[in-house]
């Protein structure tokens, strides 16, 4: 497990990355330094700074690369869905309440997990590059721990306007325009 800590204001954020896959480092060159970019873009463009506590300077997150077997049995625990799953989000924190650490606590964003088969499959269903789908997976994982969701219409455009945005600063390709939804929806 590695950490990067990487200023913003007041407040650092912290990104932990852990390959529990090794097929993740087979198949990405430097997939740690991805997926530190892609979080670290989300939280810059989330604009959450504005509602942390100046005494609370440090936010962590961690990301664990997986295999589908590991995130089936989370889904199955955590969803109750006996299946596999591209990413999954377990959020530490609710922005949205006046819950708050205490001062000088670090600010415990929560944990994104990514499996790689489902990924590499949709990823070459949808024929984008892994590197992309990856991103695109952490910053969609990543918004979910800020307390975004796709549950209602209009949440769900929110954070794809969002995503799209952030993913626009890493110069990846919008994932919801026109020719990749008619990709996903035919790898269906």
């Amino acid at each position: 497990m590695t950490r990067l800590e990487i200023k913003n204001s007041a407040v650092d954020i912290s990104v932990e990355v852990n390959v529990r896959d090794s097929g993740w480092n087979l198949k990405l060159i430097n997939v740690k330094k991805l997926c530190r970019k892609a979080a670290t873009a989300a939280w810059h463009a989330a604009e959450i700074l504005d509602t942390l506590d100046s005494t609370n300077n440090t936010a962590e997150v961690s990301i664990s690369l997986i295999g589908d077997d590991e995130i089936t049995e989370l889904n199955k625990n955590y969803r109750a869905r006996d299946r596999p799953t591209n990413v999954l989000s377990f959020p530490a924190l609710d922005f949205w309440t006046d819950r708050k650490p205490p001062p000088g606590a670090p600010l415990l964003l929560g944990d994104v997990v990514i499996a790689l088969g489902i990924t590499e499959c949709e990823a070459r269903e949808q024929e984008k590059s892994l590197a992309n789908h990856l991103s695109h997976l952490v910053v969609h994982g990543t918004l979910h721990l800020f307390g975004y969701n796709h549950v209602k219409r209009e949440d769900t455009k929110i954070m794809e306007n969002l995503e799209k945005t952030v993913l626009a600063s890493l110069a990846i390709p919008d994932p919801y325009s026109e020719t990749q939804v008619i990709k996903a929806k035919l790898s269906e």
